[in-house]
């Protein structure tokens, strides 16, 4: 049984970010100006009944299977986070590449955000095929869709009939098959692309946001998933489209980066606060330099944590929620291997 409150980034993520007294995290929300909110991670980052194409006949089915997928990446942090060695972290990302580009391209299209942007993607290929030519019968994918997407034969080319039919009927909600595209989409990375450059960046305060990963295209030929994994560590990972298969690589290249100035943080913080539609997320507390970044990047006034910035009609609202004591989360997992060697190696210099 499925809940109605559906989280978008999932709660062994977001719990990363917490603070092992509390298990909170402190956000910045972007529409009210307000900074260092306490939260827990069961009490952001959701959304009632978001999965759910008929919000009255809710079947859970989406969020079931997402759950089903957050177990295996809950493992695959597990590993990666509690290392300590560099270059045995860096030997666990290779091996877990195509499921580190699995959940990047889940975790982008699963927000609010990426459904939008699927919503206008399907609109747009639906509009433009010539049904004629392009539909094929759900057995016909069952059969050949790997072949398909092996050859890089296009998304829009194997769309089936009832497929086209629910999206015209339900005005292009692509909840009903959310699962199936995103599912798609990540065949086609992983059997098209081939994942050839990995950058690690260690670091001590990396934040999160509510569209936490990223996925940048900068040529037909190369796309680049990005996802902050923990407050210590960021991943890239470069993957290209090799023409010819002879020629993709045997090795995966693989550099980290000891990040050991407060610049060289921001530059890795940039890339997801542009991407965040409300909430930024930190394990500590907002420094005013902190702050003076912030509302550089986005452009925004910024708050003072103050009632007046919500004006005199919220301000009981505000002052509640600014006074409530946040309920305690799922105990954390510790991820000691990666903190252990952030204390060690990248103690951040003038911060």
């Amino acid at each position: 049984m499925g809940k109605d409150n559906q989280h978008f980034v999932p709660v062994f993520y977001g719990s990363r970010f917490t603070n092992e007294a509390t298990n909170t995290f402190y956000t910045y929300d972007l529409r009210s100006k307000v900074y260092d909110s306490i939260h827990s991670p069961e009490d952001l980052l959701k959304k009632k009944k978001l999965y759910e194409p008929n919000r009255d006949k809710p079947t859970y089915i989406i969020e079931n299977e997402l759950s089903r997928y957050e177990s295996k990446w809950g493992v695959m942090f597990n590993e990666i986070l509690d290392l300590y060695d560099p270059r045995e972290r860096a030997n666990c990302i290779v091996e877990y590449r195509h499921m580190l580009v699995e959940f990047c391209i889940f975790q982008f299209y699963r927000t609010e955000l990426g459904m939008r942007l699927l919503e206008y993607t399907v609109k747009s290929i639906l509009d433009g095929v010539d049904l004629g030519n392009t539909i094929v019968t759900t057995e016909e994918i069952v059969k050949s869709k790997a072949e398909l997407v092996r050859r890089g034969i296009e998304f829009k080319n194997y769309i089936t009939q009832d497929f086209v039919d629910y999206f015209r009927n339900n005005n292009y909600s692509p909840k009903i098959a959310l699962i199936d595209i995103i599912e798609s989409f990540v065949l086609y990375y992983n059997t098209t692309f081939t994942v050839d450059n990995i950058e690690v960046f260690y670091g001590n305060g990396f934040w999160l946001s509510d569209v936490p990963t990223s996925i940048i295209m900068p040529s037909r030929n190369e796309v680049r998933f990005k996802v902050v994994l923990s407050p210590y560590l960021a991943i890239e990972l470069h993957s290209t489209l090799y023409e010819d298969a002879n020629k993709r690589p045997n090795a995966v290249n693989v550099t980290w980066y000891n990040l050991v100035k407060y610049e060289d943080l921001l530059r890795i913080r940039t890339n997801f606060l542009l991407r965040a539609s409300n909430y930024i997320i930190s394990i500590t507390e907002f420094t005013e330099r902190d702050r003076q970044y912030i509302e550089s990047v986005c452009g925004y006034a910024g708050g003072d944590n103050t009632v007046r910035d919500f004006g005199i009609k919220n301000s009981g609202i505000l002052r509640r929620r600014l006074n409530k004591k946040p309920k305690k989360g799922r105990k954390r997992h510790e991820d000691k291997g990666i903190k252990d060697y952030v204390r060690d190696n990248c103690v951040i210099e003038d911060y």
